[in-house]
């Protein structure tokens, strides 16, 4: 194991995240390795902030091959769309359990699209609690303090999406009330996209805690075929954003109703489905999913 510090200014005062980072990849960006200067035009962040806690086991192949979805997207995005950089970051947090990583590690940071590469079961093991906090503050904090300079151009975007199927239990660091002040903070530049996407009930609730709009709350059936289909709602979010932004039609209210916008009607069977508008403030998708897999393991 290689140990690394990560420092995250948190208000007035910093903090030390400190994360055992085995690293998957051969190389090593979390170190501050810089990269490349881009001739692009416009630059897309996106940051993934990933649930490994232990109830993830139970769909992590799901979770796995979802991953390599969006990873995908953005490798499409990025041909698609010649005058796009697209640029990933990957954050878990999960619980440290034996013989596993920290709470919090930065596995993937600032790697460009065409050097991606796939997550896999070896470098992603579930277990433990859900410090989800302290890798939303740590993640975004973190990745604004290192594109201070980019962000001065408002053609530098970022996508922020958290998938986790809990809810907050073990950060130390950062509570809901710091991540709400933050994320307002960088939506509020009209720059940052932050979604959200959970299985639970009270998926809205936290989001709002959070300050993240309703717009970008989805709300998903826990299991295989819940996960694969929030996984594609992410890919199709994330497409719209680069679309939109070589259309010229991106703004801050797009911003707030990404996934609203992208709501697969298909996937859901509320009745009042076919009055799905693009202004929808509410997304609980997937119950088709849920009802398919409880009758097929029935």
């Amino acid at each position: 194991m290689t140990f690394q510090t990560r420092s995250v200014t948190k208000d007035i005062k910093t903090i030390e995240l400190e994360s055992r980072v085995k690293y998957p990849y051969s190389f090593n960006l979390l170190l501050g390795e810089k990269m490349a200067k881009t001739k692009k035009d416009v630059n897309i962040y996106h940051l993934i902030i990933l649930d490994r806690s232990g109830s993830m086991g139970s769909v992590k192949l799901e979770t796995i091959k979802g991953v390599n979805t969006q990873i995908e997207s953005m490798r499409s995005d990025a041909k698609e769309f010649e005058n796009q950089e697209h640029v990933y970051c990957l954050v878990t947090f999960g619980g440290g359990g034996y013989g596993g990583p920290e709470a919090v590690t930065y596995d993937v940071w600032k790697q460009a699209s065409a050097d991606i590469k796939d997550l896999t079961a070896k470098s992603y093991i579930t277990g433990g609690g859900t410090p989800m906090c302290d890798a939303i503050g740590g993640g975004i904090n973190g990745l604004r303090n290192e594109i201070v300079e980019e962000l001065k151009n408002e053609d530098t975007k970022v996508f922020v999406n958290i998938f986790t199927d809990g809810y907050e239990n073990t950060s130390q660091e950062f509570s809901s009330e710091d991540c709400k002040k933050l994320i307002e903070e960088v939506q509020a530049t009209g720059q940052w996209v932050v979604a959200m996407v959970g299985c639970e009930d009270n998926v809205f609730e936290e989001a709002s805690k959070m300050g993240i709009s309703q717009g970008n709350t989805v709300k998903y059936a826990r299991g295989g075929l819940g996960t694969q289909d929030a996984m594609q709602h992410l890919s199709r979010a994330r497409h719209k954003m680069s679309d939109d932004l070589s259309k010229g039609l991106y703004s801050a209210e797009t911003t707030m109703s990404y996934m609203a916008d992208t709501v697969d009607i298909s996937s859901t069977t509320d009745e009042s489905a076919d009055t799905i508008v693009p202004s929808i403030t509410a997304l609980d998708i997937n119950a088709k999913s849920a009802d398919t897999e409880d009758k097929d393991n029935g």
